[in-house]
């Protein structure tokens, strides 16, 4: 019995260092092809960027690099690459900075990285799937293990999303429904023009994306008036009570973003956060780690009653997203407010 206890230990061990070697063998991002194709551009090109966006469709929809790069001044030399993509939140945008940070670029001097709240509540149809899975690891899934101990949810829903990220890291661990995807990965791979934008620089906004797959080009999306003023409301809800919650910031988010911000002063880049528009009731949680955070370093782009142009009808596209002519007015704020503090930084 004990043999047959030892084998079993020893067979599950290989089982599980194959496993690691093979997912260490896969490139970074390779469960998300829209992350995958942005980072291997811009490894390829990164002798021509100094300044780089990373962030959610908050960042890839509504941040154009060739607006923001003639927005600031010249003598900044700003060239600028987004590598922002759909859902990709806290903690995947701290892994992908990490990854960055790894590989030493070595004209990168700045790094815009949206704000976001921990992305802790995976729905039910992400679960089992790449797209959740190939980026966790033992560090992150503690981390969301704290937040969500941290939150107001219910001891039941506590328990139910632990399990979910434990059974996740496993999953990941032992290669679980990873093998005909990885098949796929290095068998079919694709790309996506629309990914990298018409300017071949990270950006694509919704309108550009759905005149593209809808074949409308010229149309104008008429985006739904009723749903827009909610997620406005939604917006000032969620911030208001964010500002009163000042002081009571997730400890384990913040101790995670002033992690990253010690990574990139090791590294001699000046990173600076960026609070979107937007983002409804999520502000609640995101507010009170943004003020907890050195002025110097934040961009606040979300508040309604600071930016209320950045809620308006005639820049929305849907109620998550700016349109294309809102996108341009989100780009100028933040090269304007991103010049500021590189000015007042070097004073």
């Amino acid at each position: 019995m004990k043999k047959l206890v030892l084998k079993t230990a020893l067979l599950g061990l290989i089982v599980l260092g194959i496993n690691q070697a093979v997912i260490r063998l896969l490139p970074f991002g390779w469960g998300e092809a829209a992350v995958l194709e942005k980072v291997r551009f811009f490894e390829e090109n990164r002798d021509d960027y100094n300044t780089l966006f990373i962030g959610s469709s908050r960042t890839y929809r509504h941040l154009s690099p060739e607006l923001f790069d003639r927005s600031v001044s010249r003598d900044l030399g700003i060239r600028s690459f987004n590598l922002g993509a759909p859902s990709y939140f806290f903690p995947k945008t701290a892994i992908l900075f990490r990854e960055i940070m790894e590989e030493k670029p070595p004209r990168l001097r700045y790094v815009v990285f949206e704000l976001s709240k921990a992305a802790d509540r995976p729905g039910e149809r992400n679960l089992h799937t790449k797209e959740l899975k190939y980026w966790y690891d033992l560090e992150s899934t503690l981390l969301l293990m704290r937040t969500i101990l941290e939150s107001d949810e219910e001891p039941g829903e506590k328990i139910r999303y632990g399990s979910i990220h434990l059974m996740t890291l496993v999953e990941k661990l032992l290669n679980v429904g990873h093998g005909v995807e990885i098949i796929r990965f290095v068998t079919e791979e694709k790309s996506s023009g629309l990914v990298l934008g018409p300017r071949v620089d990270g950006f694509c906004s919704k309108d550009t994306e759905w005149a593209e797959t809808t074949g409308r080009e010229g149309a104008v999306f008429r985006p739904n008036p009723a749903r827009i003023a909610r997620r406005t409301a939604e917006s000032r809800e969620g911030f208001s009570r964010g500002r009163l919650a000042a002081g009571k910031g997730s400890p384990a988010l913040l101790e995670e973003y002033r992690e990253i911000i010690e990574l990139a002063q090791q590294s001699g880049v000046k990173l600076f956060f960026v609070l979107p528009p937007k983002v409804g009731g999520a502000y609640e949680i995101a507010v009170p780690v943004f003020d907890s955070l050195p002025d110097s370093i934040t961009i606040d782009l979300g508040d309604p009653s600071l930016r209320p142009e950045l809620y308006e009808l005639r820049h929305s596209f849907d109620r998550g997203h700016l349109n294309h002519a809102g996108a341009m007015v989100f780009t100028r704020l933040l090269a304007r407010e991103f010049e500021r503090l590189v000015r007042e930084g070097d004073e």
